[in-house]
């Protein structure tokens, strides 16, 4: 659901800087879609996401932050 709500955004030309979400938007091709479209995700990740997070390093590096400042 969130390709379509930042597409809608864009398409009525309003600029998005930063996207706000619960952990229901905590997904590898949600962060990929914004790296890629220069978004920045502040998306809860959960509390088990490995580091590793393989295919999304913008994903990798949300879940290497530290926990108090994700909060």
């Amino acid at each position: 659901m969130l390709k379509p709500l930042v597409k809608q955004i864009k398409g009525r030309g309003g600029e998005i800087t930063r996207v706000y979400g619960d952990g229901g938007y905590d997904s590898r091709e949600n962060f990929n879609y914004l790296a890629e479209n220069d978004v920045e995700p502040v998306i809860k990740i959960r509390s088990n996401s490995s580091t590793k997070s393989r295919g999304s390093p913008s994903r990798a590096k949300r879940v290497r932050e530290p926990k108090r400042v994700r909060s």
